[in-house]
């Protein structure tokens, strides 16, 4: 037929053939009897000159029900023909069956709850988060289970070490934050976790000839989706706001960080502080936009060593 693939037209040959061979045995081993002999339904007992109420050779009772008139052909050559053909053909079919089977992506039908196991296991997790996620864009979950794969990326968003689903689960988080699918609590601590940041102060040497500072994005998310915008903070020396020429600038999570000169400091040890004020975007453009989520400020510190001889001075970070 025009449209069949090969497999189909095989399983439909090798079904017709199959049929054909129980027609065939049907006919050679079960045919209609001839002569009127007396025998056993049970067993076939040729009853001929038998006056006992029983079967001599299976014991059932002899009532009228209980007994058959003729003889039984034998099968012959065709009967055994239809039985063979009967048996090669449905090898052939079972042989189709478990081909199409092995292409199967039996995968897709394993539990829920051992599909999330298998995301904690690093040989398992890319393949198992990619069926949940195939599962939640089919409309698959039922909203436990949706809230089951936000805890999970959740989680490992604020994992100390990534893993190999872990690029995969920041995208899925981010897509489900700014489409606003999360809870306020789910919320606050994905953006909490993503605009995470470390400071770090350096005082002058060498070139350098004033101390500076460095605020690093060490937060966890999706950077083709998910990007941070830092506006003009202060930056305080022990306690002191000073002129630290703060940037305004933008970047993907856990991406670039910004940096700035610090004015003289006198030998001695100081505090450097510095509130981070932060927004996030779906993208770059929405960062400036009433879309853009405002973060509450982050106030970052770190300690410098100020010696008086430069070739002394050693920087040290909190």
């Amino acid at each position: 037929m025009k449209g069949m693939s090969a497999a189909a037209g095989c399983a439909l040959g090798l079904a017709l053939l199959a049929i054909f061979g129980a027609l065939l045995a049907r006919r050679a081993w079960w045919s209609r009897r001839f002569g009127t002999a007396a025998h056993c339904r049970r067993c076939n007992y040729n009853l001929t000159g038998i006056t006992s109420s029983r079967c001599p050779e299976c014991g059932v009772d002899l009532s009228s029900g209980n007994i058959v008139r003729g003889e039984r052909r034998q099968p012959g050559i065709a009967g055994w023909a239809g039985v063979l053909l009967l048996c090669l053909s449905l090898s052939g079919l079972g042989g189709l069956i478990l081909g199409s089977m092995a292409h199967v992506d039996w995968y897709r039908y394993r539990p829920f709850g051992w599909v999330m196991a298998d995301t904690h296991r690093a040989a398992t997790a890319l393949h198992a988060w990619a069926e949940v996620q195939r599962r939640h864009g089919a409309g698959a979950l039922d909203e436990s289970q949706e809230q089951a794969i936000v805890e999970r990326a959740l989680r490992e968003q604020a994992a100390a070490e990534a893993g190999p689903a872990t690029a995969a689960m920041m995208k899925f988080l981010d897509n489900v934050a700014f489409a606003g699918s999360l809870t306020k609590v789910q919320r606050s601590r994905f953006v909490a976790e993503a605009t995470r940041a470390e400071l770090t102060v350096a005082p002058a040497s060498g070139a350098r000839k004033q101390p500076s500072y460095r605020v690093l994005a060490i937060g966890r998310g999706g950077d083709d989706v998910a990007w941070l915008r830092n506006i003009r903070g202060l930056v305080a020396v022990d306690g002191e706001v000073v002129d630290a020429d703060v940037e305004d600038t933008s970047w993907g999570v856990g991406g670039m960080s910004f940096g700035g000169t610090l004015p003289p400091m006198s030998p001695g040890r100081h505090r450097v502080s510095v509130v981070v004020n932060v927004r996030v975007g779906v993208d770059e453009i929405s960062l400036f936009g009433e879309t853009s989520i405002e973060v509450e400020p982050q106030i970052l510190t770190a300690d410098v060593d100020i010696a008086s001889s430069p070739a002394t001075w050693q920087p040290a970070t909190r």
